[in-house]
């Protein structure tokens, strides 16, 4: 099986907003010379990518035994 090239954010950008709009997932494949399954992973992913990537990070506290509550 010959290995596919990888897309850019701006194609999956992209990709998930031609669905989204109707486009049919065979035809995004052709076009980007992709499988179906990694169509349908961009678009089941994108939403999880811009939140992973676009959110802001959290000061989360832990507690240590022997120091108290601590930042990181």
């Amino acid at each position: 099986m010959p290995r596919r090239r990888r897309l850019s954010e701006i194609e999956r950008s992209t990709i998930a907003q031609d669905r989204r709009n109707g486009v049919s997932a065979a035809s995004l494949a052709a076009h980007y010379d992709v499988s179906l399954k990694t169509i349908y992973n961009v678009v089941n992913h994108w939403g999880e990518r811009q939140t992973a990537n676009g959110g802001r990070s959290r000061v989360v506290g832990i507690r240590h035994p022997s120091r108290g509550t601590t930042s990181i």
